[in-house]
């Protein structure tokens, strides 16, 4: 926090999305209605990522957040081991372009029955996923716009959804 205070100063934001997909929808119906676990080709994905990029006075690029919406569950399973799964390997990625010093954070967006794939795939599939995601982060870097505001200000809305139950 000591060092984050003081190497503060003025920044821009820039914004950009690029076409990604790292994982399909986990919701399979059959032909009688019923819902299996697997991988449903056609089911609902968010196939993109959205980059949020932190510039100094200089547009050096101090920080990206990065969005993606598929549950990290390529590792899931497959070891005893916890660590990042694919998100951590796009993180090296994005790092391994833009340097170390560049703070590269991912953002879980909103997975809902998107699996990353493979489901349990391993180490070496979530490092292909995570480099996959790194590359389309990188590219949305190249064609971001900048945030133009005089203010910053937040919203919130709460919203009640009936639940049915089973």
């Amino acid at each position: 926090v000591v060092e984050a205070y003081a190497s503060r100063g003025p920044v821009s934001l820039r914004a950009g999305r690029a076409s990604a997909q790292i994982g399909y929808n986990r919701r399979l119906p059959d032909e009688d209605g019923f819902v299996h676990m697997g991988v449903n080709e056609n089911g609902a994905v968010v196939p993109w990522v959205n980059v949020l990029q932190i510039c100094a006075e200089d547009d050096s690029t101090r920080a990206v957040l990065f969005e993606h919406a598929a549950h990290p569950v390529i590792v899931h399973g497959a070891s005893s081991l916890c660590g990042t799964d694919y998100p951590g390997f796009a993180v090296q990625r994005v790092n391994a372009e833009l340097g170390n010093n560049v703070v590269a954070i991912f953002a879980q967006g909103c997975g809902a029955n998107i699996n990353g794939h493979p489901l349990r795939g391993g180490w070496e599939k979530a490092e292909t996923a995570g480099q996959k995601l790194g590359d389309a982060v990188i590219g949305a870097l190249s064609n971001t716009t900048k945030i133009t505001a005089d203010t910053l200000s937040l919203q919130s809305t709460h919203v009640m959804l009936p639940a049915v139950l089973p």
